[in-house]
């Protein structure tokens, strides 16, 4: 299961004093950690006051090996005290982005006005109704020609 899913990670407070392993809810606990094959890995006891010393907060993983400097100390405003640990996770690099493109600077317009190796779809006679429908459909197929001619290039993006 874990193989599918990566690195499961839960961080917390229980309610259940795992040191106490004469509860039922304890062993629940840790039957259910060892049939999916996680570790506990917080071993001091989190939670006291002036009578006892409780294991109420976790660090429970599937990869004990990704955790690291793993602490118990006071923070003196709460009655849990703090749990600090480094997590380390190799991230695998994302592959650059390819951006595609038609470079302007690389068009000779004079020879992509006379291009004789136009597609024939864009030549197209018709009768226009005025001037500006006439100005238009010349403006189209100057502009297919020009963008047919444009070089491409590529740039990868880091």
């Amino acid at each position: 299961m874990v193989g599918h899913c990566g690195l499961i990670l839960v961080v917390g407070d229980l309610n259940i004093d795992l040191h106490k392993f004469s509860n039922p809810n304890v062993s629940y606990f840790n039957n259910f950690l060892d049939t999916l094959d996680f570790k506990q890995l917080v071993a001091s006891p989190t939670h006291l006051t002036q009578t006892c010393a409780s294991l109420l907060d976790v660090v429970v993983s599937s990869d004990e090996n990704v955790i690291s400097d793993l602490a118990v100390s006071n923070i003196n405003f709460s009655d849990h005290e703090a749990v600090d640990f480094e997590i380390s996770l190799n991230r695998p690099s994302a592959p650059p982005s390819l951006v595609t493109y038609r470079s302007f600077r690389a068009v000779d317009f004079e020879i992509s006005l006379n291009r004789p190796s136009a597609p024939p779809s864009l030549v197209t006679y018709r009768s226009f109704r005025n001037f500006n429908e006439q100005t238009r459909m010349l403006f189209l197929i100057w502009r297919s020609l020009i963008l047919i001619s444009l070089i491409m290039k590529q740039l990868i993006l880091k």
